[in-house]
């Protein structure tokens, strides 16, 4: 049976524990966030660098088109928007003829002219860089560094 105090309250105790540990937790996951953005912005660009190198030129037009943007969340499914866990990059090129350069094509008299891929090569030269075990690696190497200086060790 519970005991009441004079007044009729309920007794019992009452106690709080400060919850540093969440502060810490959701400043840990923006720096991860911040982390995955730069890391992909990297790849992004060393995509979008090699496509350029490897890009037939003629008059260097298509060399100098190639870009790399951060994809619109507005662009994104509902629950990613709403996560906030996907990072997106669009790597490409607006000139006309780039996919034609990319995939060949039949000209108005049925001839086929040969591709010259520069977007895939440039896509597959950093796939060791953005498959799930080399982004798990280099987050791994970001965390520790991370949670030693907060331990006070050197890194």
């Amino acid at each position: 049976m519970p005991s009441y105090d004079a007044n009729g309250d309920l007794m019992g105790f009452r106690f709080t524990i400060e919850n540093n540990v969440s502060d810490e937790l959701l400043e840990m996951f923006d720096e991860i966030k911040e982390w995955q953005h730069s890391y992909l912005q990297e790849v992004a660009q060393e995509v979008a660098d090699t496509a350029s190198n490897l890009a037939p030129s003629r008059t260097g037009r298509l060399q100098n088109s190639i870009y790399y943007v951060e994809a619109d969340p507005d662009n994104m499914a509902p629950a990613e928007r709403i996560a906030e866990t996907r990072t997106e990059y669009k790597i490409g090129t607006d000139v006309y003829y780039g996919r034609w350069m990319e995939f060949g094509w039949v000209d108005q008299y049925g001839n086929y002219h040969s591709p010259f891929p520069f977007l895939r090569p440039a896509l597959y030269s950093v796939t060791n860089k953005i498959n799930k075990d080399a982004v798990n690696r280099e987050l791994s190497k970001f965390l520790r560094s991370k949670l030693d200086q907060r331990n006070g060790r050197r890194a």
